[in-house]
């Protein structure tokens, strides 16, 4: 059993609900979250669902997705060096 903390945009409300959940096998998380880990230390800031997060949130968001997977979008500054990546959950059809 899992907790999963479930934030909803604009109300500044956490919930938080238990679930029975399967580890998502496609993901690496000790290599996931070293990557995001040197991305922070640089100054990249990095939301989850349109949420400011850090990568333990996104590592655990990775491996419990259950119908779906994330997708990055990336944001440059003008120079072109990458200054925030979103992880939007995307389902498949």
């Amino acid at each position: 059993m899992v907790l999963i903390e479930i934030r909803k945009k604009g109300e500044g409300k956490t919930y938080y609900s238990r679930k029975k959940t399967k580890r998502n096998k496609n993901v690496d998380p000790g290599r996931l979250r070293h990557e995001l880990e040197l991305y922070r230390q640089n100054g990249v800031s990095l939301n989850l669902e349109g949420w400011p997060s850090n990568p333990s949130e996104i590592v655990r968001a990775h491996l419990i997705a259950e119908s779906g997977s994330y997708m990055r979008d990336y944001e440059q500054d003008e120079k072109g060096a990458i200054r925030k990546i979103d992880f939007d959950k995307i389902r498949m059809i």
